[in-house]
């Protein structure tokens, strides 16, 4: 009986996954691909004076 009933779970788990393939292939596909909008590049502050010249907020 047990060994049935694993059959029959493994039979409809099997078919869900098969039914969900096409979902799963075209999930993505209705996301358009963008660019990352970057800024300009800034060099590292040599010390916390400089940091803190650069941004009041700066953690010291």
């Amino acid at each position: 009986m047990d060994r049935q009933r694993r059959q029959l779970n493994r039979g409809i788990f099997s078919l869900f996954l098969i039914a969900g393939l096409p979902l799963a292939s075209t999930a993505c596909s209705q996301f358009e691909a963008k660019p990352f909008k970057t800024g300009s590049v800034v060099s590292p502050p040599l010390g916390c004076t400089e940091l803190l010249a650069r941004d009041s907020r700066g953690d010291c």
